[in-house]
């Protein structure tokens, strides 16, 4: 099982659809719009049903701690994780929320009316 940890504007989309599209859809999608996902919520849930998500799986793939599944695949998981240098990505995060426009995003909010600067955004 390889737990791919994808941290925001890290090319982990794009890992996604490679390890989508190369496992024949044997991915696990763990995503949530506000993030409620990144740590383990039910432990021995998880373990009851470990040996149907081994089967039906080669990834775990999303926006999660590392620590949600150290413990689950401690022995048997293989964790990657792609990094960027620090101010190119914090400049990619930065044009990805002004130029997405997103009115409800608080973000978006702060550089659109507050004139929040790619350093304050940092």
């Amino acid at each position: 099982m390889f737990i791919s940890i994808h941290i925001p504007k890290t090319a982990g989309t794009a890992l996604a659809y490679i390890f989508d599209y190369g496992s024949g859809r044997r991915i696990l999608y763990d995503y949530s719009d506000d993030y409620s996902n990144a740590t383990m919520d039910d432990l021995a849930w998880w373990t009851a049903h470990k040996p149907f998500i081994e089967r039906q799986f080669d990834f775990i793939h999303g926006h999660f701690f590392y620590r949600k599944y150290a413990e689950l695949f401690a022995a048997d998981g293989v964790f990657l994780a792609c990094l960027r240098h620090p101010v190119e990505r914090i400049i990619s995060q930065f044009n990805h929320v002004y130029f997405e426009a997103n009115p409800h995003d608080w973000q978006y909010q702060a550089i659109r009316d507050d004139g929040l600067t790619v350093v304050d955004f940092a």
